[in-house]
C-alpha cells in the first residue's frame, strides 16, 4: 500500500478557470481533496499578473 496522497481533483494553474473548477468541486463535494499547482507566488493568472 502506498503512502502517497490521493486527490479527487488536480488542477494546473490557479487562474480564473482553475479557481472556478475547484470552487465548483467543493460546492458539490465539500470533503473533496484538491491539489492545485501554480507557478506564481499568488493566484489569479493572466488577470492578476498580466501574463
Amino acid at each position: 500500500m502506498s503512502n502517497s496522497p490521493v486527490y479527487d481533483l488536480t488542477t494546473i494553474g490557479a487562474g480564473l478557470t482553475g479557481l472556478n473548477l475547484v470552487q465548483n468541486l467543493l460546492k458539490t463535494s465539500p470533503s473533496g481533496k484538491v491539489l492545485m499547482l501554480e507557478k506564481s507566488k499568488s493566484c489569479g493568472g493572466v488577470w492578476r499578473h498580466g501574463e
